[in-house]
């Protein structure tokens, strides 16, 4: 989650409900939106940002911001890798 001053990243595990938080975590929803998405590596997430923004301009969107929807950085990893799948999601308008 992000604004003009500051990012904060969460890190997360997917469940199928919400009943029961433990004490000292948060649990939220992923709002159903609509996502542009590219995957990249760790080490090629600012190319991959770039590709994903580019696309978006080319293609007319627009990113909804942050009243509804946030962006996302969902990272592959594996114990031993030094370069890890990494799939990022902008929310778009």
């Amino acid at each position: 989650m992000c604004n003009d001053i500051i990012a904060t990243y969460f890190g997360c595990v997917e469940v199928s409900a919400l009943e029961s938080v433990p004490d000292d975590m948060t649990g939220f929803h992923v709002p159903l939106t609509k996502y542009a998405k590219v995957t990249c590596t760790n080490r090629t997430i600012e190319e991959g940002y770039s590709e994903l923004f580019g696309w978006m301009k080319t293609n007319g969107y627009k990113q909804k911001w942050l009243d509804r929807s946030f962006p996302m950085e969902i990272f592959y990893m594996e114990e031993g890798m030094e370069e890890e799948k990494v799939e990022l999601l902008i929310p778009i308008d």
